[in-house]
């Protein structure tokens, strides 16, 4: 039997303009524009295996995270 992995996680405060993501435990805050490539390559950079991405929902300016994380097989909260 395989031992599950413990997902990484992640949490974003969005903007408008920015995506603002603490990545992990022992990180500081890091501003991402929310822009799609950004976004995509933000994305790029997490680590294999699961990641939980919590979102706080702000008018429609999450759309473009979630749906790319959704994409890449994250869970998002």
């Amino acid at each position: 039997m395989a031992i599950p992995l413990a997902p990484f996680l992640v949490g974003v405060d969005v903007s408008k303009a920015t995506l603002s993501i603490c990545a992990g435990p022992d990180t500081s805050l890091n501003d991402v524009p929310n822009q799609p490539q950004a976004i995509a390559r933000w994305l790029n950079q997490l680590p294999s295996g699961p990641v939980w991405i919590a979102v706080e929902a702000t008018n429609t300016f999450h759309v473009e995270l979630i749906t790319q994380a959704h994409r890449r097989g994250h869970a998002v909260y």
